[in-house]
């Protein structure tokens, strides 16, 4: 049982697409490194600094 996994990633810009497109890649690559069904994460907490605020990271997650 994994109880957690850790992660970052970054943008060049604060830029809507490419915050969601970011985020959606890091939590794709870090299920698949880790052998992690998609279904079955109970829960994800999402940070971001102030100056990324064109759009919400966990977005991704939604999509």
């Amino acid at each position: 049982m994994i109880r957690g996994i850790r992660g970052a990633t970054t943008v060049t810009n604060n830029n809507a697409d490419e915050i969601v497109a970011e985020t959606k890649k890091m939590i794709e690559q870090m299920a698949q490194q880790n052998d992690v069904d998609p279904e079955l994460i109970a829960s994800v907490m999402i940070s971001v600094t102030p100056d990324l605020n064109a759009a919400f990271p966990a977005k991704a997650l939604r999509s």
